[in-house]
């Protein structure tokens, strides 16, 4: 079988759609309220942090699932190939369901404008959909305020730990790293943290 999506990943990739241009999201905004994905499940959960998110993502994913909810995770990076970013109830989909994605993703009319990590995210919210998950875990990828996980509004946010680390995007303090990933938090949400000192820094 063609494996569709991942030639659509490869042209992100061969035409080096900018970082800096997925800073600015207002394609994946367009993309997101195209397809209805506001809220692409029940209940939301985004995980940010220098370093414990996949942990943390995994491990809540687990437990969920466990528990009998349907989970949805969406996580980078990958080790063999792109399906391992997201899976439904910690396993991956087989390639005729990510082709799927691909033909909804080619009707967008600029979808050749998004990045790579932009079409994950994009394609992850359509699978959570598509799987009707109760629950949606997503990793952010880098840093928080202008990630794109952060173009929907999540029920929950973790920050796992905070450390010095692409600080040329970033900010070259651990406070203004902080104030980057925080950003993932939302009014009336709830918010869970293992940052010492976390108060003080605030």
């Amino acid at each position: 079988m063609i494996d569709l999506f991942s030639q659509l990943l490869d042209r992100a990739l061969s035409e080096r759609v900018s970082v800096v241009q997925g800073f600015n999201n207002n394609v994946l905004e367009k993309a997101i309220a195209y397809f209805k994905l506001e809220r692409p499940a029940p209940k939301l959960i985004v995980i940010a942090g220098s370093n414990g998110k996949g942990t943390c993502a995994h491990v809540l994913s687990q437990w969920l699932a466990i528990s009998g909810y349907r989970v949805g995770m969406i996580t980078s990076p990958h080790i063999f190939n792109y399906r391992e970013r997201y899976s439904f109830n910690n396993e991956q989909l087989p390639i005729s369901v990510w082709n799927e994605i691909y033909y909804l993703i080619i009707s967008f009319t600029d979808y050749v404008s998004l990045t790579y990590f932009e079409l994950i995210v994009l394609a992850g919210f359509l699978l959570a959909r598509y799987n009707r998950v109760d629950v949606l875990i997503s990793e952010v990828g880098l840093g928080g305020r202008f990630d794109a996980t952060n173009v929907i509004s999540h029920d929950i946010a973790l920050l796992t730990t905070i450390d010095l680390e692409h600080t040329q995007i970033l900010g070259g303090t651990k406070e203004e790293i902080l104030g980057e990933k925080i950003q993932v938090c939302r009014r009336g949400g709830y918010f869970i943290t293992g940052v010492r000192g976390f108060d003080k820094s605030i």
